[in-house]
């Protein structure tokens, strides 16, 4: 039995833990969840009835990223002091990979977006195993300092761990879960994490494209930051979703999904939803899109808007049926719990 530390930074984080306490429970492990402040973050952990010990905030520009992160190391240095953690897994928080490292705790590390260069250059060369989708070039990981004999590449995404549960589902049910009169078409929306350090500051056109889409369906938006619903105030037949959802949930019961790219446009890409991404065009995503899987890359507003007046005439037709797409990808959870045993066997 070990104890083993699960940081949940992003809701993303929150969507893997979720699948991976069971598999840990399964071996006997104890863990505990760290998780830092953000309305979508904490909020899905409540949702979900996941404890969790809140050990830091979110920074949203250069200063106060910095003074974020080292306020968390300080908040960590205790949490980590009392539970005495035999093994830490971390998605790219750098406060937890660095208290981590400083403690001599191992470090299983999962990581698709080597893209986010600020975060990696200070990471990668800190983990003791590295977990990576088959998508990324192990190169990519190693130029930024991450030794090559602590890779593990895998095969398939993270998103479909649980994303392989939506595929073929019933929409209308999952709908009226979150609508007291379901809309006959619905778009979900999602806009870029601009404050995110891979893409800070970061100008998209969000209202012009959601008021285009919104001419031709139901428009739900996923915010990421408070004042999207200030940008998009007046428009029409928009729901803006103010609350913590599971979100492929909300996926799955759409006709289709127009996001910046990331976790949502490879969720829904793998539930078979038709998907635009109009900002990131990143190595998961090509991965994905050669596969054949129903995305595009699109950053063109009028051209999202031709696309989405085409696809909303009859939605149906370009749903597809991706099981066999994606019948052979390994399940993400399943291959940190390998490399869990892995870690500890050596200790």
């Amino acid at each position: 039995m070990a104890r083993i530390v699960l940081d949940a930074s992003t809701p993303k984080d929150v969507l893997i833990i979720k699948y991976l306490i069971p598999l840990l429970e399964e071996k006997g492990h104890e863990y505990i969840v760290v998780s830092r402040e953000s309305t979508q973050t904490t909020g899905l952990l409540d949702r979900l009835g996941i404890r969790h010990v809140l050990t830091g905030w979110y920074g949203t520009d250069i200063i106060s990223k910095y003074r974020a992160t080292l306020e968390q190391e300080t908040r960590l240095l205790e949490v980590f002091q009392e539970y005495q953690p035999d093994l830490v897994w971390s998605h790219g928080n750098v406060a937890v990979i660095r208290t981590a490292y400083q403690l001599g705790i191992p470090l299983l590390y999962s990581n698709d977006t080597p893209h986010n260069i600020p975060v990696v250059k200070l990471t990668a060369s800190l983990a003791t195993r590295l977990v990576s989708p088959e998508a990324v070039a192990p190169c990519k990981w190693v130029e930024h300092g991450a030794d090559p004999c602590s890779i593990r590449v895998y095969r398939g995404t993270e998103e479909y761990t649980w994303a392989k549960e939506y595929i073929n589902v019933d929409r209308d049910r999952l709908r009226r879960e979150f609508f007291e009169e379901p809309p006959e078409r619905l778009i979900i929306f999602r806009g870029v994490e601009h404050k995110a350090s891979y893409s800070y500051g970061a100008k998209v056109p969000v209202r012009e494209i959601v008021e285009r889409i919104s001419r031709y369906a139901h428009v739900a938006v996923i915010p990421r930051y408070g004042e999207e619903e200030t940008i998009l105030d007046g428009l029409e037949n928009v729901t803006i979703i103010r609350e913590a959802v599971e979100a492929p949930r909300l996926i799955a019961s759409a006709d289709m999904v127009v996001s910046s790219g990331g976790t949502m446009a490879r969720e829904a890409g793998i539930m078979g939803v038709p998907t635009i991404s109009f900002y990131f065009r990143d190595d998961v995503l090509i991965y994905l899109m050669g596969r054949g899987l129903p995305i595009r890359y699109v950053p063109m507003p009028d051209r999202i808007e031709a696309i989405v007046s085409r696809v909303m005439r009859d939605p149906d037709t370009y749903r597809e049926d991706t099981e066999y797409l994606v019948r052979d990808f390994e399940n993400h959870v399943e291959v940190l719990v390998e490399e869990v045993d892995g870690i500890l066997s050596t200790r």
